[in-house]
């Protein structure tokens, strides 16, 4: 059976305790491994976390506790 290696949607929420981030999550797909990056201008992406190998489908979430001069911080995931 072929791997689905779509990008997952990111769900971003903030976090306020115990200080302050945004917690990315998304849902793996077996057999998949990922590269969460960010940015603050669209054009040059950060690599923040890299996820193991999913072994089931399974909810994976990070918290970027970085806050940026500007207060703008996009995320996108990169499928491996």
């Amino acid at each position: 059976m072929p791997l689905d290696l779509q990008a997952p949607r990111l769900a971003v929420t903030p976090v306020p305790l115990p200080s302050y981030g945004m917690q990315v999550s998304f849902q793996a797909s077996v057999g998949a491994g990922y590269d969460l990056q960010a940015s603050e201008d669209l054009v040059s992406w950060t690599n923040l976390w890299r996820s193991p190998l999913a072994t089931a489908k399974q909810l994976l979430s990070f918290v970027d506790t970085v806050q940026t001069p500007s207060g703008k911080r996009f995320y996108r995931i990169q499928v491996r």
